[in-house]
């Protein structure tokens, strides 16, 4: 991460909480936590206020109001103050408000523009890393289809109907889900893990399958993470409809997208054509930073 050798940074994280149960506790929590709005967002506020700064970087504004933001700005002695919305404001609606309070706004994804029309799209970077010696090859015996991603009813209904489509193909897959069961436990096929996946086995998984599962969360407008990764790899994205196929393609104009109703084991099978259009090193982290660097 070139910028920590360029500027002295501090990073402050002060609670996290992730609505991807469902689009309804999504919503739910955003109230929640704006409503509890004093209590969470004092400390934060203090602790900023024991330095000064140049620059002061929000990741996803969610529990914050405008006074908050202003009173950062003041305390801190910040020039500029920025937000990088990393969450759907679909799903957490309470953000918008607080968007004119910054000098910048950036969102991870392209359709958030439409309700805040100064929004700056920067795609967030991809973790995982394209191995030297990974070459492609339709007769290895790792599970040509993968998906790993947080628990949602949603998303484990979506991947049951894609096993039997999968099993009827007789093409191997492994789906992933992370939820908060006790035990690890496999249903219809899904596996139930109650530990997050490391990065390091998350990238070993991905070199050798053919295509990726890509299942949004409720609410969210465009890609996941899963797409991005896709692309590095220079993997085939498999999607529910022609519709997610359209946003893949418009987002990042990446060609090598499968719908479950266009599934065969030959289009598995093919390796992923060259798609010169997506630069495959503009996905990471130092590209992500240029981008908001320029803004500072």
């Amino acid at each position: 991460f070139s910028l920590i050798r360029r500027i002295f940074i501090k990073i402050v994280s002060f609670f996290y909480i992730r609505p991807y149960k469902s689009f309804t506790f999504g919503q739910i929590s955003d109230f929640i936590l704006t409503k509890a709005n004093n209590r969470v967002t004092s400390k934060v506020v203090e602790f900023i206020g024991r330095d000064k700064y140049d620059v002061v970087i929000f990741i996803k504004g969610l529990g914050f109001n405008g006074k908050d933001i202003e009173k950062i700005r003041d305390i801190s002695g910040a020039n500029k103050m920025l937000l990088y919305q990393w969450d759907s404001v679909v799903r957490i609606p309470s953000v918008i408000k607080i968007y004119k309070y910054f000098d910048t706004v950036f969102s991870f994804q392209k359709e958030d523009i439409q309700f805040y029309t100064d929004t700056i799209y920067i795609p967030t970077w991809s973790i995982i890393k394209k191995k030297c010696d990974a070459k492609f090859d339709s007769n290895n015996h790792a599970p040509k289809v993968i998906f790993i991603g947080s628990f949602s009813i949603d998303r484990f209904y979506d991947l049951v109907k894609l096993s039997k489509k999968l099993i009827l193909f007789n093409i191997d897959f492994k789906f992933v889900l992370v939820c908060n069961f006790p035990i690890n436990i496999k249903i219809f096929g899904v596996d139930l893990l109650k530990e997050v996946v490391s990065n390091g086995t998350l990238n070993d998984w991905y070199q050798d399958c053919h295509a990726m599962v890509e299942l949004r969360c409720n609410g969210q407008l465009g890609s996941t993470q899963r797409v991005k990764d896709a692309i590095t790899l220079e993997k085939k994205v498999l999607v529910i409809n022609d519709e997610h196929k359209k946003t893949i393609h418009n987002e990042f104009n990446y060609v090598d997208v499968i719908t479950i109703d266009s599934l065969s084991e030959n289009s598995i099978n093919l390796s992923c054509k060259h798609t010169p259009s997506v630069k495959i090193d503009g996905l990471n982290i130092d590209n992500w930073w240029a981008k908001i660097e320029k803004y500072l």
